[in-house]
């Protein structure tokens, strides 16, 4: 934990490779703090790392740093469908991290998945879909957004018009 401390103090590329070259040997308390200084330190060249990392860990605290990772420096041709996967993890502050990493990525396979989000039937996917595409472009996907407005789900509802409201002064 200490050499962890003084790495994130005095962050370095040499810093970041030790710390990818042990966090595997080590516990998952350990873990956990060594990716949340590799998640702010790493470059995009560190990608395969944070996607091994979700493939490979089940732990919401390291999923949820790998993702911010991702969706901050990831190369979203290869990361996408890897982050749009965790949308449906049954742990909701992992599918928030992952929303967040889908809106930072804003790429259109991944914008593609979260408009067909929008017409699922569950409506926490529905609920999903309208904050992500309102934190996107309000005015681009404005037509599902007021169209959510009727929504059947006062959840659903409700995001719409917060998401229309961080685009109207009123």
């Amino acid at each position: 934990h200490i050499a962890v401390e003084v790495i994130a103090n005095a962050p370095s590329r040499e810093g970041v490779a030790l710390l990818k070259s042990v966090f595997w040997d080590k516990s998952r308390a350990l873990q956990r703090s060594i990716i949340v200084e590799l998640a702010k330190q790493s470059g995009p060249e560190d990608q395969k790392f944070f996607l091994d990392v979700l493939e490979q860990l089940d732990d919401g605290e390291m999923i949820k740093a790998a993702l911010l990772f991702l969706g901050r420096k990831g190369d979203p041709r290869e990361v996408s469908s890897a982050v749009t996967s965790f949308l449906e993890h049954a742990y909701d502050d992992v599918k928030e991290a992952a929303l967040d990493a889908c809106i930072a990525l804003h790429d259109p396979l991944t914008t593609g998945y979260i408009l067909g989000m929008a017409e699922e039937e569950d409506p926490v996917q529905r609920m999903m879909a309208v904050y992500a595409l309102g934190a996107i472009d309000v005015k681009a996907y404005e037509h599902i957004i007021l169209n959510a407005l009727d929504d059947e789900s006062a959840d659903v509802r409700r995001v719409a018009l917060e998401a229309l409201g961080r685009d109207c002064p009123i």
